[in-house]
């Protein structure tokens, strides 16, 4: 006798909030607008994945949790880049474009 486990639906929106945060995570470092552009679809996403959950029992709140947690970092990340270190990289410019300049 062989016994058919049971099978629940899966969230596809959940899915993708999960995939949309790693890869924001991933090229944060790289393309940090893309980055934020694809953190901000994961959380969206993963709300619309949770509220789906919720409402009609499908699988997927782990993902779509993990989707929200994965698109904050993905849009931190390059904010964090821009605040802290967009005013040292400028000054690193600046005092090289000093330095050659003294140059007689």
């Amino acid at each position: 006798m062989t016994t058919s486990p049971e099978t629940t639906a899966r969230n596809n929106v959940a899915t993708f909030s999960l995939i949309f945060g790693v890869i924001s995570v991933i090229i944060a470092l790289f393309i940090p607008s893309g980055a934020a552009i694809l953190g901000l679809a994961a959380i969206v996403l993963g709300f619309l994945g949770l509220r789906a959950v919720k409402a009609n029992g499908l699988q997927g709140r782990g993902q779509a949790i993990t989707g929200i947690v994965l698109g904050v970092i993905g849009v931190v990340v390059p904010i964090f880049m821009i605040v802290v270190l967009g005013p040292a990289i400028a000054k690193t410019f600046s005092t090289i474009n000093a330095s050659l300049n003294s140059v007689p």
